[in-house]
């Protein structure tokens, strides 16, 4: 019996201001059944670790302050979870209809000016887009923040995982569309060559025909005159 897969998030966060907004948040993502990785849970920053869970993340959820917007190693995180996202259906990695991923849930605390910074103002647009009250999770309205977090990453883990490809039932109902395509292009073109054959017969049998009819009435015309000539010839004897 396979074991299913479990959907896979990832926290974009600034260390010094976010850890234990990280650590609470991760722990209730797992307690539902989440496979999570952040940056809290290395000594030191590695980018190759950072990278590697971009690449297998289904969400990634950004826990957004002024500290995160001018990091450049968050804005790094940012660039490229974009990247994988932008280009994620050309890539086969996911497919329409379902969103594109990894799929991002930003989360704006309490004192961001977003306006100041161009990538975050962008996600504002986001149908993810959360707010929170307090400068992180362990002030606010804290309970209600996770909740919502958790419920929209719960819709995006009932998508197709990252790794999935289009069902067997949608292959086999195109590969009988295409064969069915195949039968009636043969079909058709079956037909067309019928009617250019018939078309081709009846042709000939009209001309034939018609050539015939010409032939019998010139003889006819021929014998008349010849018939015409001996009458005179005998009136002027």
């Amino acid at each position: 019996m396979t074991t299913q897969q479990k959907p896979k998030a990832m926290l974009s966060l600034h260390m010094k201001t976010m850890k234990q907004s990280a650590l609470l948040l991760s722990s209730a993502l797992r307690e539902c059944g989440f496979d999570v990785w952040s940056c809290v849970d290395f000594e030191a920053y590695d980018v190759a670790e950072m990278v590697k869970n971009t690449k297998k993340a289904d969400m990634i959820i950004l826990l957004m302050n002024e500290e995160w917007a001018r990091s450049g190693q968050c804005e790094d995180e940012f660039c490229f979870a974009k990247k994988m996202n932008l280009n994620s259906h050309e890539a086969g990695r996911t497919f329409r209809p379902n969103d594109r991923k990894p799929v991002l849930l930003p989360v704006a605390f309490a004192g961001l000016e977003w306006e100041q910074y161009a990538h975050i103002e962008l996600l504002t647009a986001h149908k993810n887009f959360i707010t929170h009250d307090g400068k992180d999770l362990t002030v606010g309205d804290v309970s209600s923040t996770i909740k919502v977090i958790i419920s929209t990453a719960k819709k995006v883990a009932q998508q197709p995982l990252l790794s999935s490809s289009p069902s067997p039932s949608l292959a086999s109902s195109s590969s009988s569309l295409s064969s069915s395509s195949s039968s009636l292009s043969l079909s058709s073109s079956s037909i067309t060559s019928s009617l250019s054959s018939s078309a081709g017969i009846s042709a000939t049998s009209i001309i034939t025909s018609s050539s015939h009819s010409l032939l019998d009435l010139t003889e006819k015309t021929s014998a008349q005159q010849q018939q015409q000539q001996q009458q005179q010839q005998q009136q002027q004897q």
